[in-house]
């Protein structure tokens, strides 16, 4: 039932914020299980239910497990949405954080460079942000 799913994330989200990341990874885990009972692996839902284990794993400094989430949320998101699109942009972000902790900075700076192009793209910034991006970031797509 999605109620239970639902309930989990509020579970992990009050977690989270609470600071007991850990017992947040249970619940997070939990709702990424009933998500891809309900759903499927590809869907919106599953997907933000991957991140957010991706994001929790983070905070804990299991930084491996966290990419592998993230990972999976993305591919999720780029068969949704596609790669131009502002939630596949945020995941872009997330993995690429989780690069620059792991110390592959090469790999950091071109997810950064990636999602500030992307969220450009998504949110129609100035065509002074774009010029910029574009001197800057050639190639990096």
């Amino acid at each position: 039932d999605e109620r239970v799913a639902d309930a989990a994330r509020q579970l992990a989200r009050t977690h989270y914020l609470s600071g007991r990341y850990q017992v947040a990874i249970g619940y997070y885990a939990k709702n990424l299980t009933i998500r891809k009972l309900l759903y499927g692996d590809q869907h919106p839902q599953t997907a933000v239910a991957l991140n957010c284990l991706g994001m929790a794993n983070k905070v804990l400094g299991n930084y491996e497990e966290g990419l592998k989430y993230c990972k999976q949320a993305y591919e999720v998101k780029l068969e949704l949405y596609g790669k131009n699109h502002s939630d596949t942009a945020v995941t872009i972000d997330n993995i690429g954080s989780l690069y620059h902790l792991n110390g592959m900075f090469d790999e950091a700076m071109v997810r950064a460079r990636t999602a500030l192009i992307l969220f450009c793209i998504s949110y129609r910034f100035h065509s002074i942000v774009l010029s910029w991006v574009s001197i800057h970031c050639t190639g990096m797509l």
